[in-house]
This record gives structure tokens, C-alpha cells and sequence, in this order.
């Protein structure tokens, strides 16, 4: 998220005045040191003007709870989503 942020010049002050989150949640998202509501993502899109959520996504997400308690990396956008990424994905959907 941050990447798309600074190409547009937006300052992280700026971003959470049109998002209505304070600076400190802007840098703490960046950072991957909290989560992001569904409408909290949304403003996000919209205010940095970007085409699709999985824009500002990582291009992975750890998902925790394996069978052998282990996280393992999902992809979540792109050609490369696997059956079992998708489904994997759905899961995290349902239990956010």
C-alpha cells in the first residue's frame, strides 16, 4: 500500500484524513502491524484511487493454522491462484 501512496505524493497524514483513520493506523497498515476492516479497505481503494483491493494487497498472505501449525504463504491475486488458494482464501473470508 505504501508503494501506491508515495507514487501518488499522498503524505501518510493525507491518506488518513481521507480515510478517516489517524497517521499512526496508516503507518501500523503499512507496516503489517494491523488489520484492515473490509470498509476501512474500500476507502483505502477509493482515495488512493486505485482499480482493485488486491492493488494495495501483498502479494501473499500467511494464514495460520496448517494441519501442522505452520503458516504457509497464499497467494491472492493473479493468474497463479491455485483451487487451493482460492479455497484457502474463501476460509479467510468467512473467519475474518
Amino acid at each position: 500500500m505504501a508503494d501506491e501512496r508515495l507514487a501518488r505524493k499522498i503524505s501518510q497524514q493525507e491518506l488518513a484524513k481521507l480515510v478517516g483513520l489517524s497517521r499512526a493506523s496508516i503507518a501500523n497498515i503499512e507496516a503489517g502491524r494491523q488489520r484492515v476492516l473490509l470498509h476501512q479497505a474500500v476507502g483505502l481503494v477509493q482515495a488512493l484511487r486505485i482499480q482493485t483491493i488486491s492493488d494495495i494487497l501483498p502479494l501473499n498472505v500467511a494464514l495460520a493454522g496448517d494441519l501442522k501449525g505452520k503458516a504457509k504463504a497464499v497467494n491472492i491475486s493473479g493468474s497463479a491462484v491455485s483451487r487451493n488458494e482460492a479455497a484457502t482464501i474463501a476460509q479467510i473470508v468467512e473467519n475474518s
